[in-house]
């Protein structure tokens, strides 16, 4: 199964709407989805996410935001058998494909829809390994990104996840915080801030928040034109941690008052 869409080991399989974390945070992004494509019509967005079996973010986007242009991906086939049978309009698009091959593809996606120019895409990504190349990932689709285009990426925030740190003081090290930061540095590299603090099930949600900042900067790094603003964090436990993070490109030239309709948003980050 895709690791976009497989669930964690130990967490819940009830319905969303019976995980009332997952419930509240979906909730929270869709509020703020709302307000920001409402300013130039539904119409000029694709709606962008793996979707599960039962798509139920695509079903969110049209019935309550009123987007019709919708795609959903997984690289099992399985999956996006099942997407077919769930799908909320005739026209929404199921492909099998891999995250990986997702940015450079995006034109391609584009090109099977009328009209759009802009993007609300969401990484949900649920399994615990692979978080290099998660953040790699999610780097290469920011450097393609335009004004006004919108990502989303959730990553699993569970700290037993980064390794067993059981034996800790055999591999010699003080503490299991220790340990961890330890391993993270080796499966993360460049994205681990240099002064990251050893991990416990309380910081590692906010380490990674960083690692996602490191990882927006060096993608920035690459445009001239094209900068991003960070709009949402959250993180929640129905099963493991899980933490999001919710990114909008900019036009350099964009100032604070060209987004002033978010300033009385109460979950902005930054406020």
């Amino acid at each position: 199964m895709n690791e976009l869409a497989e669930r964690p080991q130990g967490a819940p399989s009830k319905p969303y709407q019976l995980r009332p974390q997952k419930f509240v945070d979906r909730g929270l992004y869709f509020d703020l989805l709302s307000r920001l494509v409402s300013r130039l019509g539904t119409e000029k967005y694709l709606f962008l996410s793996m979707g599960a079996s039962h798509l139920v973010d695509h079903d969110i986007a049209f019935r309550k935001l009123g987007m019709t242009s919708l795609c959903s991906f997984d690289s099992d086939k399985r999956v996006t058998s099942r997407q077919v049978a769930n799908k909320p309009t005739h026209d929404t698009k199921c492909l099998k494909m891999h995250s990986r091959e997702l940015p450079d593809r995006l034109e391609e996606i584009f090109d099977e829809f009328e009209g759009v120019d802009r993007l609300p895409l969401w990484l949900d990504y649920t399994d615990n390994k692979g978080r290099f190349e998660q953040l790699q990932e999610y780097g290469a689709i920011l450097a393609r990104m335009q004004d006004g285009d919108v990502l989303r990426i959730t990553l699993n925030a569970h700290a037993g996840t980064i390794g067993n740190a059981e034996k800790f003081e055999k591999d010699g090290y003080d503490s299991a915080a220790a340990f961890r930061l330890d391993k993270l540095r080796d499966q993360l590299g460049e994205y681990v801030p240099f002064d990251a603090e050893p991990i416990n099930s309380d910081n590692f949600a906010s380490l990674l928040v960083r690692c996602i900042e490191m990882a927006t900067d060096k993608a920035e790094l690459t445009r001239n034109d094209i900068t991003f603003k960070p709009l949402l964090f959250t993180t929640y436990a129905d099963g493991h941690r899980m933490m999001t993070a919710t990114i909008l490109a900019c036009s350099r030239e964009t100032t604070s008052a060209d987004i002033h309709f978010l300033k009385d948003w109460s979950y902005l980050a930054g406020s």
